[in-house]
């Protein structure tokens, strides 16, 4: 299986969107966020998150267009995902 961040580097440019869970095993999101944006500025994020808290760590970060918080609707995911789309 391959990962994300190799996927991201053979679509060149083309993704524009990335959905990020902050509870991935073995990583630790904010530097893969970090590193990712200095690798791919333009890229925007939505993340997903079951805690609350996180929330704080990502105001600063203008790359992060929105934040979701678990569980939650697919009618909530799609209305960010368009709008983080079309926004800007």
């Amino acid at each position: 299986m391959k990962k994300a961040t190799d996927i991201l580097a053979e679509q060149n440019g083309d993704i524009v969107l990335v959905l990020l869970d902050l509870s991935l095993q073995d990583m630790d999101v904010r530097q893969l966020l970090l590193k990712t944006v200095e690798r791919y500025p333009n890229l925007k994020f939505v993340i997903c998150s079951g805690s609350l808290p996180d929330e704080l760590d990502f105001d600063q970060q203008p790359s992060v267009k929105g934040i979701l918080n678990k569980p939650f609707e697919l009618k909530d995911l799609r209305a960010l995902v368009e709008c983080t789309i079309q926004g800007d």
